[in-house]
């Protein structure tokens, strides 16, 4: 009889052991998966908008969580078994009020709420398996809060990156009217030819940047000193628009002004220029891109200047007076 009792002492205290270890899960604390399995507490949603309210069963695991395995689970029907599902960590959607407590007292502007997010499993009827997970809060950037949108990208690099590919054309240099035949005291016509450069657009990130170049100003140096003797640099012509391209006719007056041009005071003798008989010509063009963009923004690049040389050999007209007598008595 004594022992009868002892035995039922015993029976009586292991079922409240299991007992205890059916309940010793705490609400709420779901399935985690965090190295590609899911552990222990898969939990009863219980009522909307009260995840991890209802009743913790407990449940052993087995295997990995990539499809095929199974647990088995404590409280239900006697070999009842379910797939394990895989898991993933993914943001709420929507996200908690910002006074909710899943917060815990961080900001939305510093990170998300998330919550484990199962898929492809089988649930016993008593359970939903892996539906509302208890969720918690995710760093921006974090692992499972997904990475962060990029900013968009500023119009001014993609501005620069368009200038880039813009070929700047060195200027085609003109003299006239006749390039051989340049004289001190006689006007000289400077200009250049017409350079067609296309614009070039740039997108990335849906912001679209269009470059467009133009040749705003060609700037000459003409070569000779301000005085042979003492030295010096005499003042550059700086030409803009359509004067830049106007080209000296075949036929000109000396007393005609060009529009853009130049009169020499010295003949490049090679006592003066080093023994090369001429003076060096440059044009310095300088051309200016203007950038829109399909944001609002805008703006202007100036590129360095294109630079062109050559030279020019500049002489003296004489006149020469010839006289026609009579003679008497022929």
């Amino acid at each position: 009889m004594l022992r009868a009792a002892l035995t039922g002492v015993l029976v009586l205290l292991m079922l409240v052991l299991s007992v205890g270890t059916v309940l010793a899960d705490p609400p709420g604390n779901g399935v985690s998966c965090p190295t590609g399995r899911c552990g222990v507490g898969a939990v009863d949603p219980g009522a909307a908008g009260s995840p991890g309210a209802g009743p913790a069963i407990a449940r052993s695991v087995s295997n990995d969580v990539t499809g095929g395995s199974t647990e088995s689970s404590d409280s239900g029907a006697a070999g009842d078994s379910v797939v394990v599902p895989a898991c993933t960590e993914q943001p709420m959607n929507p996200q908690p009020a910002a006074d909710s407590m899943w917060w815990r007292g961080n900001s939305p502007a510093d990170g998300v709420i998330v919550q484990w997010v199962c898929t492809g499993g089988t649930t016993p009827a008593t359970c939903t398996y892996c539906s509302d997970l208890t969720p918690h809060f995710a760093a921006t950037g974090a692992a499972g809060a997904g990475p962060a949108a990029p900013p968009p990208p500023d119009p001014a690099v993609l501005a620069q990156q368009a200038y880039q590919q813009i070929p700047i054309p060195k200027p085609d240099i003109h003299m006239g009217p006749n390039p051989d035949l340049v004289a001190v005291n006689i006007p000289v016509w400077l200009w250049v030819s017409r350079a067609q450069v296309a614009p070039v657009t740039v997108t990335a990130g849906g912001v679209s940047v269009t470059a467009t170049p133009a040749l705003t100003s060609v700037s000459w140096s003409m070569g000779e000193p301000a005085n042979p003797d003492s030295g010096g640099a005499t003042a550059p012509v700086v030409c803009s628009g359509e004067g830049m391209y106007t080209a000296a006719p075949e036929v000109v007056a000396p007393e005609v002004i060009p529009a853009c041009g130049y009169g020499y005071q010295w003949r490049s003798l090679k006592s003066r220029t080093g023994g090369a008989g001429t003076w060096p010509v440059s044009a310095s063009a300088t051309w200016v891109i203007t950038w829109t963009s399909n944001v609002g923004q805008s703006g202007t690049i100036t590129a360095p200047p294109a630079n062109s040389v050559t030279n020019l050999q500049v002489g003296e007209w004489q006149t020469v007076g010839v006289y026609a007598g009579s003679n008497a008595g022929g």
